[in-house]
């Protein structure tokens, strides 16, 4: 409808009285194996559409308020910002949001499965919301607003218990610390009531974080894209199953660039185990994987690109039920993969973004810690 009739064609509904926009805020859940598009909102889609065309066309693509993933540049739209906490309402005027209500009162979107029983309800339905968050630790979240407010994160802690970091009072931007994982709401929270200008908000950085089992919740589970048949979390923190073909487990966007990843991998019964970078989806990605080649074992790094490019291969004498330290990383178009020695390298430039995966074929494989470290460090 929109297409059809622009955005009045929603919105007019003289017969109905129905609202269409309101209740949802402009939210859009998405089913994708690229988890950089499954928790959006009209505008984040409009944009990229919008710089699909332009791309095609060869015009420099259009960056509102500095690229801000949250720019409310498009009329009417407030990218999925409404009243999370507290008595209060959200007000699009002029390309920003005006937040309305009582101290205390908190405004929000969500960049992650906004809550376990979301979760719950979709596979009940058959068709699981699959996501990772959007904003990660490492990185810095930012705001332009004018007014009494402070600006938040609220993440799934111990238990699954919603727990919150905060910027300082009048600080416009958060350090999101390493133990804010997964976060699955941003926004602004009212200090004294009264009213708040949110003109933008985004975030800017490389992730810094450790990815390990928790004793207790599901949600840090759920923060994984699940692309193979079977992924536990039981004997192992990370135990994945795949009968046929190569099944990943990805967390990340394409907002990731350069950086470096790190995995303890213990293949079982595999023909090839690894630790996969820029992944942009089920067959688009870097990894460097343990792998048979008929009689011999190598260490190999690859590119998949619908189809399997070996960029460097070495011998490497690995066997089932052996431990193995793999680190993959990227940086521009070099591309460097090691499981201590040798070392693999190779220059290549056909994904320049994208997060990481675990990957296994036709096997079983475990996993206890994963780290993401910019490439300074």
């Amino acid at each position: 409808m929109g297409i059809k009739n622009g955005i009045a064609g929603i919105d007019h509904s003289e017969i109905l009285q129905v609202d269409w926009r309101g209740p949802v805020s402009d939210r859009i859940y998405i089913p994708t194996a690229d988890p950089t598009w499954s928790i959006s909102d009209c505008a984040n889609e409009a944009l990229y559409l919008v710089n699909t065309g332009r791309n095609l066309a060869g015009v420099e693509k259009l960056a509102p308020k500095d690229g801000a993933q949250f720019h409310f540049n498009w009329s009417g739209s407030v990218q999925g910002f409404m009243p999370t906490h507290g008595e209060g309402s959200v007000q699009y005027q002029n390309a920003s949001l005006v937040l309305s209500g009582e101290s205390g009162s908190r405004f929000g979107t969500p960049v992650f499965t906004p809550s376990k029983d979301i979760a719950k309800h979709f596979e009940g339905a058959g068709y699981a919301l699959m996501a990772s968050p959007r904003i990660y630790p490492g990185q810095t979240l930012y705001a332009d607003v004018d007014g009494p407010a402070n600006l938040y994160a609220a993440y799934y802690g111990e238990a699954d218990q919603v727990e919150f970091v905060r910027a300082d009072p009048g600080e416009q931007s958060l350090l999101i610390p390493e133990n804010a994982h997964p976060i699955f709401e941003i926004g602004v929270e009212l200090k004294d009531g009264g009213q708040a200008h949110l003109n933008a908000m985004g975030w800017r950085g490389s992730p810094s974080y450790t990815i390990q089992r928790r004793a207790r919740g599901s949600m840090w589970r759920r923060a994984w894209v699940n692309g193979v048949d079977d992924f536990w979390s039981f004997q192992e923190p990370i135990r994945l199953m795949q009968n046929s073909g190569v099944g990943l487990l990805i967390q990340g966007s394409r907002e990731w660039t350069d950086y470096t990843a790190t995995a303890d991998v213990t293949p079982h019964l595999a023909k090839s185990a690894g630790l996969a970078a820029r992944v942009q989806g089920m067959r688009r990605f870097y990894a460097v994987r343990l792998a048979r080649v008929g009689v011999k074992t190598t260490i190999q790094l690859i590119k998949m690109l619908n189809e399997v490019t070996v960029l460097a291969e070495a011998p490497f004498a690995w066997a089932l039920g052996e431990t193995y330290e793999l680190s993959i990383s990227v940086d521009d178009d070099k591309i460097m993969a090691c499981a201590g020695s040798p070392k693999l390298e190779a220059n290549d430039s056909a994904l320049t973004c994208g997060g990481i995966a675990l990957m296994i074929e036709e096997g079983r494989t475990a996993t206890e810690t994963v780290e993401i470290r910019p490439i300074s460090a």
